[in-house]
């Protein structure tokens, strides 16, 4: 894969690509992500076109963080990205808040959205209660922000390899703090029930169990969405075990019209 830059909505936006046939493989990552955590399941998948990339903000993209943190503008990248893909159709493949980028993508993308892969998504947080979401932004206050990450991403973390634990934390650190609970917060608004319902192309979750099977987890709000559970993995099964992943990836791919 070579290193290049794609014009943006906000900006340049670092990206990684490789060539192959059919569809490409466009790579989302989520909050406090990188392009970094897509290597090793990219390396799986040689046969394939594959381009991943930072969001604005987030990675090498942020002389592009001039843009906002809503989740219209992380769509704005993930549209500029599919549209440099020229005429291939694209799978988007996101993984945690980087499958709400491209859910909410999919009706913009039309016919060239071929299908959706969402890895370990993130669910339907709208509507959880206003002190439970003020008291998460609060404890992300630049005084208890160090502690506060720590906890929540050692959650996230277990089961985690140690080179996974790795990349991980270095992307959070990477990460300014305003960026992320900028981003938290734009999450909190999203309700993708509209999104999901107005789907018209395949789409896959491969989640986490029992983490992410509540009754709020994008399989679960989406009957025509088909999913399987992992159980021997951190939050980023891309990174513990890239191998299953690319399998899982593959069988979807072949069931694609």
């Amino acid at each position: 894969m070579h290193d290049t830059a794609i014009d943006g909505p906000h900006g340049a936006l670092a990206a990684r690509r490789a060539g192959g046939d059919g569809s490409t493989l466009v790579f989302v990552h989520g909050n406090a992500g990188s392009k970094e955590q897509w290597t090793l399941l990219c390396e799986e998948l040689t046969e394939l076109p594959r381009l991943a990339f930072d969001l604005h903000g987030f990675g090498a993209s942020l002389d592009a963080a001039a843009g906002g943190a809503e989740l219209a503008d992380y769509v704005g990248d993930l549209l500029a990205v599919c549209a440099a893909c020229g005429p291939s159709r694209v799978v988007v493949v996101g993984h945690s808040y980087g499958a709400s980028v491209g859910l909410a993508a999919a009706a913009a993308l039309g016919e060239t959205l071929a299908g959706l892969f969402f890895i370990d998504g993130a669910p339907d947080i709208s509507e959880r209660p206003a002190p439970e979401r003020d008291a998460l932004l609060a404890a992300l206050e630049p005084a208890t922000y160090a502690e506060a990450t720590s906890m929540w991403f050692a959650q996230m973390l277990e089961r985690a390899r140690p080179e996974t634990m790795t990349r991980v934390l270095d992307d959070l650190r990477a990460t300014p703090r305003e960026r992320l609970v900028a981003t938290l917060s734009g999450a909190f608004a999203y309700a993708p029930r509209s999104d999901l319902a107005a789907l018209g192309v395949p789409r896959h979750h491969l989640h986490l169990a029992p983490s992410n099977t509540s009754a709020r987890a994008l399989h679960r709000l989406d009957e025509g969405m088909s999913s399987e559970a992992l159980t021997h993995t951190s939050h980023w099964p891309h990174l513990d075990d890239p191998e299953r992943v690319a399998s899982a990836l593959r069988i979807f791919l072949a069931t694609l019209p």
